[in-house]
């Protein structure tokens, strides 16, 4: 070969200037690939390894801090056609070959990361609810301290926020009987309260107040302001009871806000312990069934905290951070105890009670224009109830002859689980998951039912026709047309469904959106929707279904709410895993999205198309719905495929039918459109001349006789591809090199002797093919022989 000057960067044998510098091949295209992809590592040593030594060649921290030092540029690095050769001048969006773009099976424990966006919109709700105690919903009021009276009342609006997160967050809660539902609420409601307030007392670094959840505080220094009562009705004086009642502030301090604060517990840690304590085990009256099904979640929510500190976090001693954080639950319900102890007692003596509302012949709600139905409505409304359930909650109170204020049962919050047995249930007063997303299905009675009672304490009309007058007067403060804003999306996509005015008017919208997933799960859909390629609250929202028709029509309509002109990052069809049958065949519920995309011939925009399916068949009855959803896709703008499959046979549902990568879908002008290919399945790599087109493929794992293929494909004229491809694997997969050189290259044959990790293969007088190994990575080019030798 021509004389080259030595490599700047390991000393090899140069292959000329590239990016400013004299370089070989191989720190050429490391240096290229770790630009583009935007790739971060990390050194084993202390960062002082000598790249000189073709063994330091193995940390690349230290050889790409190497070809920074030497003067490589990474603005001569042209992002397309240099990496690539595209076709065409489109952005690529192409990500890194981390770990985190890879094809990696999600962990089976997802339950915390659910709560947490839960409790994010709950926070939200919070606002505006408690705004509505005469506050303004647009200007944050300064934190003050609250009365013993204001604080009972926030309690009791609390029980229904926190019961309807409840509901929403776990869906494996929905599923018990009432009679246990209401054991394990009633023993979590008053825990979660002061577990909540010691989250707060974290956020804050303060132990001297009690924060509140609507911003507000307990004076801990001062109880008698607490107790005071403004009318005087109290047989007490506050003075009197700030002395009977110190012992719970004081015990709160110790046991709750003291260790929260010492450990500095972590959003994460908060709920993971409202779980662990909303799925306690022992109560009086809880089921042999309700016990187990507790005792599943807690397993699989202390598994959740052990991965997330040992990956996530990257906590040193782990063990014991969880053994701490875990101690706080037992002291908190000692608190909460003591809390509950005192709070019978002031009923027992009436040594200090709050304000019965009063009541009267005639509900107020049935009062002509009723202020406090109007305002209690509004709460609901706020809070996301179907017509159908405040409805329900309405004609509750006035079948009771209570109001929204008023207690369950008597003075004090909600009593622990086995305090009084025969207490009324909670069950009317709790949204049951997804609930608020229900519409009517062909399996769904409920509604027919529903009709069919005599309630006729107050009509559903006038519910209707105030939640319909709220829903008109919300979409109408939204001031554009086209939005990217997830929480105005949200809202037009709950509240288009009140009437036919409000659909026409959420009809008026687009959306302009990052990612559409639809994700089919054990026993429920999911939608999400992301406006950021960064996983955090703000970034995206999720969407549950019980019913699949729901499901579908929503999907729909966001397919069709999508702007002309706008192209999505990805669209994704996905499988959770499950062991069980499910409630409703998938494959119905893709083949209704397939024939109504082909019917309809809509092209969605997307750059990145997921699927995500399993080996077995499809029934008779449905056929595969891939073909029709695939070619939905508007060719011009695909670029990345992938394909993601569970191998595992006890994996149910998704009875779709291999692909097999088969001519038919081959001949499709967005297989051809894409250059991208990201798949789990390592079956096909036989048969790689039906993926030369490829400009990176994704795959599992390769071995030696694969490697072997795929020199002879590509060193036969017939399927010579343009320019090559990169093929990247898992990390847990690493090649074979022995193997794989004892193979392709005895004696060293094709062994390039400057870069000992490339094998050189000529395919005639003017082409050859080099094919450069590293730890997951195959490098394939098609290049120029020079014309002085190999």
């Amino acid at each position: 070969m021509m004389s080259a000057s030595p490599c700047e960067v390991c000393l090899a044998r140069g292959n000329g200037k590239h990016f400013g510098v004299d370089a070989c091949r191989g720190c050429t295209s490391f240096f290229r690939r770790t630009v583009v992809n935007k790739r971060q590592y990390k050194c084993s040593e202390d960062e002082s390894c000598d790249i000189e030594n073709s063994e330091s060649l193995l940390c690349k921290k230290c050889r790409f801090e190497k070809c920074l030092k030497v003067g490589m540029k990474k603005e001569s690095i042209q992002n397309h056609r240099d990496i690539y050769g595209r076709r065409n001048p489109q952005k690529s969006i192409l990500p890194s070959p981390s770990a985190s773009s890879k094809l990696q099976y999600p962990i089976p424990t997802t339950i915390i990361s659910t709560i947490k966006q839960n409790y994010s919109q709950l926070q939200n709700v919070r606002v505006v609810v408690h705004a509505m105690e005469g506050g303004s919903m647009f200007l944050k009021p300064a934190p003050r301290g609250q009365s013993y009276k204001e604080t009972y009342r926030l309690l009791l609006r609390e029980f229904y926020l926190v019961a309807d997160w409840i509901s929403n967050s776990f869906p494996h809660f929905t599923e018990l009987p009432t009679s246990q539902k209401d054991i394990l609420l009633r023993n979590f409601y008053l825990t979660f309260y002061n577990l909540e307030a010691g989250f707060f007392a974290c956020q804050k670094s303060r132990v001297d107040i009690w924060f509140l959840p609507n911003g507000n505080f307990i004076n801990c220094h001062n109880l008698e302001s607490f107790y005071h009562d403004e009318n005087n009705m109290q047989p007490m004086t506050s003075a009197d009871a700030a002395k009977l009642f110190k012992g719970t502030c004081t015990g709160c301090k110790r046991n709750v806000l003291i260790p929260m604060l010492r450990e500095n517990v972590t959003q994460f840690e908060f709920l993971a312990l409202a779980a662990l304590i909303l799925f306690d085990t022992g109560l009086e009256g809880q089921s042999d069934s309700c016990i187990e099904l507790c005792r599943k979640v807690r397993n699989t929510v202390q598994k959740e905290m052990i991965y997330h500190y040992s990956t996530m976090r990257k906590t040193e001693d782990f063990a014991l951070r969880m053994a701490n954080i875990l101690s706080i639950i037992p002291s908190v319900q000692k608190a909460s105890q003591k809390m509950q102890e005192d709070l019978e007692l002031g009923h027992l003596f009436n040594a200090y009670s709050a304000e019965k509302t009063s009541k009267k012949m005639e509900h107020p709600f049935l009062n002509n224009n009723s202020d406090d139905l109007n305002d209690f409505l509004r709460v609901l409304f706020n809070n996301k109830n179907t017509i159908r359930m405040a409805h329900e909650k309405v004609c509750e109170l006035i079948k009771n002859n209570r109001m929204p204020g008023d207690p369950v049962e008597r003075q004090g919050v909600p009593p622990p689980a086995g305090s009084n047995p025969h207490a009324p249930t909670v069950e009317s007063n709790i949204s049951r998951t997804i609930e608020h997303f229900r519409w009517r299905s062909k399996t769904d009675k409920t509604v027919e039912n529903y009709r069919n009672q005599k309630n006729d304490l107050i009509k559903i009309l006038k519910i209707k026709d105030a939640f319909k007058n709220m829903s008109l007067e919300l979409l109408g403060t939204f001031q554009n047309s086209t939005t990217a804003d997830l929480d105005e999306i949200s809202e037009i996509m709950f509240h288009r469904r009140t009437s036919k005015r409000c659909f026409i008017k959420a009809s008026s919208f687009k959306f302009q959106l990052k990612t559409v997933k639809f994700i089919i799960g054990p026993d429920r859909i999911r939608i999400e929707i992301w406006n950021s390629a960064h996983e955090s609250a703000d970034s995206n929202r999720v969407f549950n279904y019980k019913y699949e028709d729901v499901a579908v029509k929503e999907f729909k309509f966001l397919i069709k709410r999508l702007s002309n002109e706008h192209v999505l990052e990805e669209l994704a069809f996905e499988i959770e895993p499950f062991l069980t049958e499910r409630a409703f065949l998938d494959t119905k519920v893709l083949n209704v999205i397939g024939k109504w995309l082909r019917k309809r011939k809509i092209k969605i925009q997307a750059n990145i198309f997921t699927y995500r399916f399993t080996r077995q068949l499809p029934t008779r009855k449905y056929k595969s719905p891939f073909f029709p959803i695939f070619k939905s896709l508007k060719p011009e703008t695909l670029e990345r495929l992938n394909f993601q499959m569970w191998n595992d046979d006890r994996v149910l549902g998704m009875k779709v039918k291999f692909i097999d990568f088969s001519d038919k879908l081959r001949r499709t002008k967005q297989w051809k459109s894409a250059s991208h290919l990201n798949i789990s399945d390592n079956l096909f790599v036989k048969q790689w001349k039906k993926f030369s087109h490829f400009q990176s493929i994704y795959l599992l794992s390769v071995n030696a006789e694969d490697v072997e293929e795929l020199k002879k494909t590509f060193t036969n004229e017939k399927y010579l591809p343009t320019q090559g491809c990169d093929i990247y694997l898992e990390q847990d997969y690493p090649l074979n090199f022995t193997k794989i050189f004892h193979i392709l290259s005895p004696n060293d044959k094709f062994t390039n002797p400057v870069n000992p990790s490339m094998l050189v293969f000529p395919i005639d007088d003017q082409k050859e093919v080099t094919m450069e190994f590293e730890h997951n990575m195959i490098q394939v080019r098609v290049e120029n022989r020079i014309k002085n030798g190999q």
